[in-house]
């Protein structure tokens, strides 16, 4: 059994630095890869001054496991956007992404937010968890590389 905390970034050491060295470390698991979109420290800087993070460590860890980051301060309307979630390799199937997603919602509920929008890509594996959990697929459109489908993905809080 591992033992694991799940906080907002706020109420943890953990900083910029840190969070560029999760998306370091897990940059190439997007499609494509968020540098290849943007500069991964400006990014690091960006979700930590205006969106909302929760974080997942292992109990004596000193990095990040898993990161969900959100916007929900209604820049992109009456919904929050979900611009990154991730969890390391060596830490997946464990349920960190699922804890990860409950306790985004669990903040948007008490900020009154009831929808959630992300995208992701058509063969990503993580796909599947989205839509058990309860995601609606949305669309779908041809704009990756290699002919790759980018999925739009709703979720509505109850």
């Amino acid at each position: 059994m591992h033992t694991f905390y799940i906080k907002n970034i706020k109420d943890t050491d953990f900083t910029a630095p840190d969070i560029l060295s999760f998306l370091m470390k897990t940059d190439k698991d997007y499609y494509p890869p968020i540098s290849k979109k943007v500069n991964l420290e400006i990014y690091a800087n960006k979700i930590l001054l205006h969106a909302d993070i929760i974080v997942i460590y292992e109990h004596g860890a000193d990095s990040i496991g898993g990161l969900i980051a959100f916007y929900s301060n209604q820049e992109y309307g009456p919904y929050s956007y979900i611009p990154v979630i991730g969890v390391l390799k060596n830490l997946r199937g464990r349920g960190y992404a699922k804890h990860l997603l409950a306790a985004c919602f669990e903040c948007l509920t008490q900020k009154n937010i009831k929808l959630v929008k992300m995208q992701t890509w058509d063969s990503n594996p993580a796909l599947k968890l989205y839509k058990a959990l309860g995601f609606d697929e949305i669309s779908r459109v041809p704009d990756r590389p290699n002919g790759i489908e980018s999925v739009h993905l709703e979720y509505h809080i109850r």
